[in-house]
């Protein structure tokens, strides 16, 4: 992870999994989920994206990688 030079990783999963952040070699990590009903993302609480938004405006996780495996099969 750390050769990706990256400060933060913000992992956007349709699985459901539980929010939760951490660091991991002195990277932020940031792993958001929603409920696979219909559309990715569209049922996302606004607790949800303020943790998001928290995340990315949090200087100490630039530059961030931002992973989303929505629409894979």
């Amino acid at each position: 992870m750390a050769d990706l030079m990256a400060g933060g990783v913000l992992h956007l999963d349709s699985s459901g999994g539980n929010d939760n952040a951490g660091s991991v070699d002195g990277i932020g990590e940031l792993r958001l989920g929603s409920s696979d009903e219909g559309e990715p993302f569209v049922n996302i609480s606004k607790d949800t994206i303020t943790v998001a938004f928290r995340f990315l405006l949090d200087v100490r996780n630039h530059p961030v990688l931002i992973h989303c495996k929505c629409g894979k099969v």
